[in-house]
């Protein structure tokens, strides 16, 4: 997180001209707030003990609250290369930052009080002019908490019980916070274990609004989870990253896999992690399932398509 709070809003206001849009029921004006390097245990509706966030946690209460949002990248330029197209990072034209600059020591719980602020500012907003009901506010972040410039996420617990930080494709690099509140639509204070990722964004308010996408996505939207009908799952998530030595990841089901050092070594050892018996992801238990590590490894070799720009050493690891 930059000094200061860096907080990215997308906001579009729905009109009544779209073709799928009743006179009646125009569709809804849409919020998307996204905070920099914010891990999945720094909001206290996410289990955070160290300070508070009341205005953030409201989304949670009076909307639906995910466990299982993965940004689209580790580092943000490449997470919102996939936010904004919609592809994952083995598709998308951008896939690392290309600078990084240190920066000084960061007063994190006085930032993380005004990010805080300014969503509960947001919402009075709305409120004022009579625009709540007809509103949904998404809040998420770009990727894990990082550990450059002086932050301390060990202190805060930044990633929960995941492990990883920014840079890495262990979950804590890239599982996040997603809270999304839409009055009358959405469940007040539900909770979904609906697997979902930055490039689901795009067709999830491409059916919202109304608009009809002329480009092929990795997405699925997940409206109708959000309506509480019938959702439909990916066959798996796909991550790449061309820094440390490149990385792959996978996640397909429960099942989730990832192989490091990929320029070094292409064919080295591929991890292999249950999730639904420990996310924290200690126990590489890929001896015990060469099946499965085979087909994540398959998968994680058809996702990658080359690019002129950011390569891997092997191109056919």
């Amino acid at each position: 997180m930059n000094s200061g709070t860096t907080l990215l809003i997308f906001a579009a206001a729905a009109t009544a001209g779209c073709s799928s849009a009743k006179k009646d029921a125009p569709p809804p004006n849409i919020i998307y707030i996204l905070a920099d390097d914010l891990g999945y245990g720094d909001l206290s509706c996410y289990g955070q003990q160290k300070f508070s966030t009341p205005n953030i946690d409201r989304l949670a209460r009076e909307g639906m609250l995910f466990t299982q949002h993965y940004t689209g990248s580790t580092v943000s330029a490449p997470s919102r290369s996939c936010l904004m197209t919609g592809l994952h990072t083995g598709h998308t034209p951008i896939r690392a930052n290309r600078e990084w600059e240190p920066e000084g020591h960061a007063a994190f719980a006085a930032m993380i009080k005004q990010l805080d602020d300014y969503v509960g500012e947001i919402m009075e907003k709305l409120c004022e002019l009579g625009l709540e009901k007809n509103t949904i506010i998404f809040f998420a972040s770009d990727n894990g908490p990082h550990l450059e410039g002086g932050a301390d996420p060990y202190y805060f617990d930044s990633n929960g019980p995941l492990r990883g930080y920014k840079r890495d494709l262990y979950e804590g690099g890239i599982r996040t916070p997603l809270l999304v509140k839409w009055p009358e639509k959405i469940k007040a204070g539900s909770t979904s274990d609906h697997i979902s990722a930055f490039w689901d964004m795009m067709p999830t308010l491409a059916e919202i609004s109304g608009t009809e996408l002329t480009e092929q996505t990795d997405g699925i939207s997940f409206l109708p989870g959000l309506l509480g009908k019938k959702q439909k799952e990916h066959e798996y998530l796909y991550w790449e990253f061309h820094e440390q030595g490149g990385k792959t990841a996978a996640r397909m089901g429960n099942w989730k896999a990832m192989k490091l050092n990929i320029n070094q070594d292409p064919r080295g050892e591929t991890e292999l992690y249950d999730l639904s018996k420990e996310i924290g992801e200690t126990s590489n238990i890929a001896s015990s399932h060469p099946d499965i590590v085979k087909r994540m490894e398959e998968i994680m070799k058809q996702a990658h398509t080359s690019s002129e720009i950011f390569t891997f050493s092997f191109e056919n690891y």
